[in-house]
């Protein structure tokens, strides 16, 4: 859910035009979520909003090009991206098409 929520306000802030900016979400290995303001991530830039995940979750990135997932201000179109999330009961699969639609 803390993935699926973090996707869904990027997605969100670059539909709306937020800062008239890309949004996107980097799975920073080993610990954290960040969302981020821009076409790159910046692992600098001090407006990064990280999240840590619970140090029981993996993350599959092998379908996700530089462990991010970017959408585009205004059209909110993606990068084509499958995240598997798994943990010690069951994996989760959430994908996100070029069109910027979240499916979990």
């Amino acid at each position: 859910d803390k993935v699926a929520a973090l996707l869904q306000k990027a997605r969100s802030s670059a539909i709306n035009n937020v800062d008239e900016k890309s949004y996107g979400v980097r799975f920073d290995e080993p610990n954290d979520l960040v969302l981020f303001k821009g076409a790159t991530y910046i692992p600098s830039d001090p407006l990064n909003y990280r999240v840590a995940k619970s140090k029981t979750v993996t993350y599959d990135l092998t379908a996700c090009p530089a462990n991010q997932v970017v959408w585009t201000a205004l059209y909110g179109n993606a990068n084509v991206c499958s995240i598997d999330i798994k943990d010690n009961v069951k994996t989760s699969t959430i994908t996100i098409n070029a069109e910027g639609g979240i499916n979990y």
